[in-house]
């Protein structure tokens, strides 16, 4: 993410937060026909550098259910300098992802300083040694670089995305729309010279995108080479994050990328001053709330932002990058980590059916998302949107092994074939969620929430 949202941003954000978008039945429309989820959904960026406890990471990661990786494989570090080549800097990096079956999206990003004649801007996050641009003359450097990366790691990376957060200025790109489009279509075009199977990804946009960035990307003819189109749809909730997601995926359905759409970065810091902290208690069932609705939307990766809190020693209270991570440096899970796993665990590779399960006497604030598995495996997730009131309800899971689980801890119980659960509202201090799997349901009798 690495920079704080504006105030007047945040506020709009906020609106967003306070209006519940349409059900999740009007909303998809699809009826029985499903949408499958891939069963490679789960992603973490920032994963696979601990390489004083590599052993320990990549067991953690297991545990968390995480498949994908996301790592800067950034210009200055492949060519610190002009006639100064490194293509081995990360070798190490994909050698262990690869080793421990991991999926590695690589971000191709950021300028050198050795391009710019010497002349740098005073940025603080990038002590004044970038200017965070590819000019028109120095693309085709930018180009050599994505050449010579792409083919050296052509066997250890899964997927390419061609640089972080463009609308985000000038933390992350300092020149015009119509330049880094320029940019992203000559990178897409050297990554397919060297690797034409490669999969390519594109945007990388956050929640400030406006529609002149994400219309231009296509209209430049930008994305032409490239396989799908990655979103960071930060807000300070789990209903403000859905709502842009869903602005965003009806406008590049307009261009056929409905379904091929990447949240490469989602998540919430516990701390911190960018203005969309949640309380570290409030993480577990905010985390399911943010993923459930992007997938259900046909999300077709989750990238959580992020793995690891730096040390306790060097955090800052006001930074709220230094509060986004799952577990402790020391390795400790904070809570939110467990219901990571529930999610990775229990959604990927089932199907969404967003006419299940059946409702009867129940208000429209109770959300239900029903997943079945190819494997006579099935789960169910529900809360309460009301911003007031508790809402009790009965779930009916026509089947058997029935389980509920704790989104704070992950830990089920066993529960026979109704169990009833009251929801609190949307703005309780203790807001909470209902989540269950069973086994070898009755085709003749679908899941069913009653009032």
């Amino acid at each position: 993410m690495g920079n704080l949202l504006a105030p007047l941003c945040l506020a709009a954000l906020l609106l967003l937060n306070a209006c519940p978008p349409e059900t999740p039945d009007a909303a998809q429309g699809t009826g029985l026909a499903g949408i499958l989820v891939p069963a490679d959904l789960m992603g973490m960026v920032h994963a696979g550098s601990r390489f004083d406890r590599v052993q320990d990471e990549y067991d953690l990661l297991d545990e968390l259910g995480v498949v994908w990786i996301l790592k800067d494989f950034s210009w200055s570090g492949i060519q610190p300098g002009k006639d100064a080549w490194n293509l081995d800097a990360y070798k190490t990096y994909a050698d262990n992802g690869k080793a421990r079956g991991k999926k590695i999206l690589a971000l191709l990003d950021y300028d050198v300083g050795w391009i710019h004649d010497g002349t740098y801007d005073d940025d603080p996050h990038t002590d004044g040694k970038s200017h965070e641009y590819i000019s028109k003359k120095e693309i085709p450097l930018f180009c050599e670089y994505v050449k010579k990366t792409a083919r050296h790691y052509k066997d250890r990376v899964d997927a390419w995305c061609i640089w972080n957060e463009p609308n985000l200025q000038p933390r992350f790109w300092t020149g015009t729309k119509e330049e880094f489009f320029a940019l992203t279509k000559a990178a897409a075009a050297a990554i397919r010279e060297v690797n034409p199977g490669a999969v390519v990804v594109g945007g990388a946009f956050n929640t400030l995108a406006n529609e002149a960035w994400i219309r231009g990307i296509f209209e430049s003819g930008a994305m032409d080479q490239i396989d799908a189109i990655a979103y960071h749809p930060y807000t300070p909730g789990y209903l403000g994050a859905e709502a842009v997601y869903n602005n965003f995926k009806a406008l590049v359905a307009e261009y056929g990328f409905e379904d091929k759409i990447w949240i490469t970065e989602v998540g919430y810091p516990t701390q911190g001053s960018y203005g969309t902290e949640v309380p570290e208690d409030h993480i577990p069932d905010m985390m399911i709330k943010t993923v459930i609705p992007l997938l259900a939307g046909n999300a077709k990766h989750i990238f959580w932002y992020h793995l690891f809190d730096p040390p306790s020693n060097r955090q800052d209270p006001e930074d709220s990058e230094d509060w986004f991570g799952l577990v402790k440096d020391d390795f400790e899970k904070k809570k939110g980590a467990d219901a990571y796993s529930l999610v990775s665990k229990h959604i990927p590779g089932k199907t969404y059916y967003s006419l299940l399960p059946e409702r009867s006497g129940i208000p429209d604030s109770i959300r239900a998302y029903y997943f079945e598995g190819n494997d006579g495996k099935h789960t169910l997730i529900i809360w309460n949107d009301d911003p007031v009131s508790d809402k009790q309800v009965t779930v009916t899971l026509p089947g058997s092994g029935g389980k509920t689980y704790d989104a704070q801890s992950g830990e089920p119980a066993a529960i026979g074939e109704t169990a009833t659960v009251t929801l609190r509202s949307r703005f309780s201090p203790n807001p909470n969620l209902g989540f269950f799997t069973w086994e070898n349901t009755d085709a003749a009798k679908p899941p069913r929430i009653s009032g």
